[in-house]
């Protein structure tokens, strides 16, 4: 998405004061993230930031009208390529990507098809936690006046997130290993990246939009599309589509609706069902499902032994549940741990701060074989 677009978006729409004008080098917050981008850029595909600037910082509330995380944007040109979403108060990355946030692209296209509610109207961008982005009319902040637009399932966004670095990679001779192939039907393992302290290990997971039937379902999916190409073959039928998939699982997982075209899927509802998929395809279960303990050590262990997992992010007081899948883990030069998610709304890795989400974490279900 072009930056023009996106900022005439934010002149528009947005308040005057989210955009603080300073560079680079002129506080805390852009002195963290410039030294995070330069140290990042040295390994693997984000490589292909190496010479592209940062943008000013955009700030973001939570539901109560809070400052909640700072923005910052990785740019080429007119292009946005990357994303850092930093927490204000000790200035600890706590979410980047290559691509664009759900604010760029994403956003301008949910609002485009909400102008009765939006329309000239001065909004706020909100961050209420992982995987709660929300914009709200300013004067109207809460969670009940929030839209979290990433999981409004009545309104379907078709927004290209990686395009942008995808084309300035081809240009810099860079091959990317994890956004190039949207579905990633290739070997189950990448690469694993070593330098110093720097260690990252991603499995090949595909990218699958969440649909109608909620994010519990869309997280199932993507677990059984990874089994179904790593050694049980019959998971998928030649028949089925996602779409058919999603709605058998949530039938047995008992996804319902809950209001402004969220749907809900409970934690024993996610195990059970998913499991009754596996054992309606295998008779003898050759797959389970379980919740473990939520620590760094099990999801490096789950990778390790390739096997995606499922994180239900819940407990947070400002905003609902969702399902992720957790298809990596990267230990950084500045000794943080990240591990990394498919959120079932862009095509972009999804690198988050473990210490940071932990709390916010209801369960991590593992699926290994039995």
């Amino acid at each position: 998405m072009k930056k023009n677009i996106v900022y005439f978006l934010i002149m528009c729409l947005l308040l005057a004061n989210m955009f603080i004008g300073v560079f680079a080098d002129d506080n805390p917050a852009e002195k963290s993230v410039k030294a995070f981008k330069a140290a990042v850029e040295q390994h693997g595909d984000f490589a292909v930031w190496k010479g592209e600037k940062l943008s000013n910082r955009i700030e973001l509330f939570n539901s109560k009208g809070d400052l909640s995380a700072f923005l910052f944007n990785v740019e080429n040109k007119e292009d946005i390529v990357g994303y850092f979403l930093v927490e204000p108060t000790n200035y600890t990355v706590i979410e980047y990507a290559l691509g664009e946030s759900p604010y760029s692209g994403y956003l301008n296209s949910y609002i485009s098809k909400k102008e009765d509610i939006y329309k000239g109207r001065s909004l706020r961008l909100i961050y209420d936690g992982p995987s709660a982005y929300g914009v709200a009319v300013n004067g109207k902040m809460s969670n009940h006046n929030t839209s979290y637009f990433t999981s409004d399932n009545n309104t379907s966004i078709d927004a290209d997130t990686t395009g942008a670095v995808e084309k300035l990679a081809k240009e810099k001779g860079i091959k990317l290993n994890g956004t190039t192939d949207k579905t990633n039907k290739s070997n189950n393992m990448l690469d694993s990246i070593t330098r110093g302290s720097y260690y990252e290990k991603k499995l090949s997971v595909g990218y699958f939009r969440v649909g109608s039937e909620g994010c519990g379902p869309n997280a199932g999916y993507t677990i059984i599309d990874y089994w179904d190409r790593n050694g049980y073959p019959n998971l998928i039928a030649s028949s089925d589509t996602e779409t058919t998939v999603e709605a058998v699982l949530g039938n047995s997982m008992g996804s319902f609706p809950i209001g402004g075209g969220q749907v809900a899927t409970l934690p024993d509802g996610y195990i059970n069902g998913l499991s009754g998929y596996i054992v309606s395809k295998y008779s003898t279960a050759p797959l389970w499902n379980a919740s473990i303990d939520k620590t760094f050590a099990n999801v490096k262990s789950e990778i390790n032994n390739n096997r995606p997992s499922t994180i239900l992010y819940w407990g947070h007081p400002y905003f609902g549940y969702h399902y992720v899948v957790v298809t990596g883990y990267q230990t950084t030069v500045a000794d943080i741990n990240y591990y990394i998610i498919h959120d079932g709304w862009t095509s972009n890795d999804v690198y988050r701060n473990w210490e940071n989400d932990v709390n916010y974490m209801s369960v991590l279900v593992k699926t290994y074989a039995h």
